[in-house]
């Protein structure tokens, strides 16, 4: 009797090993199945890139793609100083991205929003109580969309010693500067209102606006290379080209003391990755609900929501994101929820002739494609 339920007991065993083998075989398959094989993308990646780079003779290029908050492709090509040829480094070099700091400032209006410290459907006049009248009234989801009907840029020159708007002097243009449409109307896209915007910010925390973007989201996001364009280069800051009669020259100082809302902000491509992850997985920052309200479309053409482009790719593929350009620099950043990718451009020249939708856009593609094709 022994004899036997030791059989038994035996026999059992026996059993659940295989039971437990048959479990972890079947999650392995699982996972495997699940593990796409991305670097079979990478020499017709570099192809592409090397080709967009030398047709518009770009000095530096970074660029980097994530897939579910995990880099899948990552690398720099030319030079960030042609002079030296000092080699573009993804994770150190900093460009400057232009306009895409548009978006830190909507979600940083966001987070003050959920911490009850203003409404964005809510007059201007009500948190800035000092700003002139003007003959409308004006809202912060108004200015966040570029629909308060103000002019695009109030100076005629960024230049150092040539800049003539600054914080001290602002409520003053304000009063001198005219509506250009009546406000809720018509998109006009508006560096100025974000520049007020930036004063809200400032009226709100009592703190400059740079240290706010930088607790509210950048330190959340985890970017550790993505800094205020302050003049302050350091080793790993890309020079900043202009092109002249097919000559390469370095653009001379700017002044961005006054402008950190609309722009002015330095970052890596893989830095920029990780801001289209704090993005993608919204709760990092700011609620779903509230990044929800910041992508619902605000214009006519519903390709803008408040700080954010939202619309589709030539491929028909929705990304949300923004793209920048400034003195010395060119940036882009895609974002595309559906299947979970962040793919981000930065350049260190500024030439109107380039544009980055047509090989962002067939990148992202090969993608979808190859994902496609693990499903």
């Amino acid at each position: 009797m022994i004899l036997f339920s030791q059989n038994i007991l035996g026999i059992k065993r026996i059993i659940l090993k295989i039971i437990s083998c048959l479990v972890i075989v079947f999650f392995s398959a699982a996972s495997g199945q699940k593990k796409i094989d991305f670097s079979v993308l990478d020499n017709k990646n570099d192809k592409l890139i090397e080709k967009f780079r030398k047709k518009y003779d770009i000095p530096g290029l970074a660029i980097s793609v994530s897939h579910k908050n995990q880099l899948v492709y990552s690398k720099g090509f030319g030079y960030s100083d042609v002079e030296k040829k000092l080699e573009v480094i993804p994770s150190k070099t900093k460009f400057r991205i232009g306009s895409i700091s548009k978006t830190i400032t909507a979600v940083t209006l966001a987070k003050l929003q959920e911490e009850n410290k203003l409404k964005i459907n809510e007059s201007i006049y009500k948190y800035l109580d000092s700003l002139p009248v003007k003959d409308y009234d004006i809202t912060v989801e108004q200015l966040l969309s570029h629909r308060a009907g103000l002019v695009r840029d109030y100076q005629k020159s960024f230049m150092c010693g040539e800049n003539d708007l600054h914080r001290s002097n602002f409520y003053s243009s304000f009063q001198k500067t005219d509506f250009i449409s009546k406000p809720g109307v018509d998109f006009s896209y508006s560096n100025y209102g974000y520049m007020l915007l930036g004063v809200l910010i400032e009226k709100l925390t009592g703190e400059p606006l740079t240290k706010t973007k930088k607790e509210l989201v950048i330190d959340k996001a985890g970017l550790n290379h993505t800094v205020p364009d302050d003049g302050n280069f350091d080793e790993d800051t890309s020079r900043f080209y202009y092109r002249y009669k097919d000559k390469l020259g370095i653009v001379p100082c700017t002044d961005c003391s006054f402008n950190y809302a609309p722009g002015c902000y330095l970052s890596t491509s893989e830095d920029l990755v990780k801001l289209g992850n704090s993005y993608l997985y919204a709760d990092r920052i700011i609620s779903k609900e509230s990044f929800k309200e910041l992508l619902t479309p605000r214009n006519y053409d519903k390709t803008y929501g408040l700080g954010f482009i939202t619309r589709k790719d030539y491929y028909g593929n929705y990304f949300f994101g923004h793209n920048g350009a400034y003195y010395g620099g060119m940036s882009n950043l895609k974002i595309y929820p559906k299947d979970r990718l962040v793919i981000s451009i930065l350049i260190n020249i500024k030439d109107n002739s380039i544009n980055f939708d047509a090989l962002l856009d067939e990148i992202i593609f090969q993608y979808l494609d190859l994902i496609k094709k693990s499903e």
